[in-house]
């Protein structure tokens, strides 16, 4: 008995559709909800840091169940020598120049670094626009976006974890990176993103001292991903009391000095590709030297 056929222009129509869906799931690297034990840290555990330089510590967690890998720092904001930097702008207005975050990290003789705030590609080559609040060592990048959150270190001191239609007199801050949402508020993981996906995080202390930075892995059968309120639980988990979140996806990615350059530590995932490091039109990075002298202009 022969098979009834769709009609050949709904039959054309739907592989169209069939090859969109693919191309923008690809495109965009999108994720989906996954279902399962929530991935939170192991109860009565605690962060073991290992030194990096004056200031900076880093820390690495690998589970089984589910599959997570994260891998995290502890800056003290007020040791000796540690600087903070963020991707300074352009020649062109509101424009920076793209890399990736080791290639960042080399550039600007950071210890370490992460991906930042979100960005969009502009039609110059090799220009990114940060998307929300970015200022570099007193230089506004970007301006603020009422609708996020954004990571901000006051010149004097510290750091803070505001939204940015509530921010303070820009003047009154060094460095600045603007986020999507706020994951964690008064010790309390917070947000509505159920989707597991590769996250950056940022918290900070109750008094400002001590930030936070989580990376984690996803999209890939060595790690789920976390959703939003997971990067908040993680990030009280290390010590903070406030955090938002960063750009992630195939953005997320964290680079430590290694030797003479710099190491990628963490597995990221450009457009479903593992290994595969994205330039990104905005870092942060911390520099760590034995005294405080005149920062460096990056």
């Amino acid at each position: 008995m022969a098979v009834p056929r769709s009609p050949p222009g709904a039959r054309a129509a739907a592989l169209l559709a069939a090859a969109l869906f693919a191309a923008l799931l690809a495109a965009s690297c999108a994720s989906l909800p996954i279902a399962g034990a929530a991935a939170l840290p192991p109860e009565g555990s605690a962060p073991s840091w290992q030194s990096l330089a004056r200031g900076l510590d880093y820390a690495a967690f690998d589970l089984g169940d589910p599959p997570l890998r994260l891998r995290a720092l502890r800056i003290d904001l007020a040791a000796p020598g540690v600087q903070v930097v963020v991707t300074p702008p352009s020649g062109r207005p509101g424009l920076t120049v793209g890399r990736r975050v080791s290639d960042f990290a080399s550039a600007f003789g950071c210890v370490a670094a992460v991906n930042g705030g979100p960005f969009s590609y502009s039609s110059a080559a090799g220009l990114f626009a940060p998307r929300g609040l970015s200022i570099s060592d007193g230089r506004l990048v970007s301006p603020p976006d009422p609708r996020y959150a954004a990571l901000v270190f006051p010149a004097s001191g510290g750091a803070r974890v505001v939204r940015q239609a509530d921010l303070p007199d820009l003047g009154t801050l060094r460095d600045a990176v603007g986020g999507f949402f706020v994951v964690l508020e008064s010790g309390e993981p917070v947000g509505n993103d159920l989707r597991r996906a590769p996250r950056t995080a940022a918290g900070v202390s109750p008094d400002g001292r001590i930030l936070y930075l989580l990376v984690a892995d996803g999209r890939q059968r060595l790690s789920v991903g976390l959703t939003e309120r997971e990067s908040g639980a993680w990030l009280a988990w290390l010590g903070a009391s406030e955090g938002l979140g960063l750009d992630g996806g195939g953005s997320s990615a964290m680079a430590l000095r290694s030797g003479g350059g710099t190491k990628v530590v963490n597995v990221p995932i450009n457009c479903g590709v593992p290994g595969w490091e994205r330039v990104v039109g905005n870092c942060l990075g911390f520099r760590s030297g034995p005294t405080i002298g005149a920062r460096d202009r990056p």
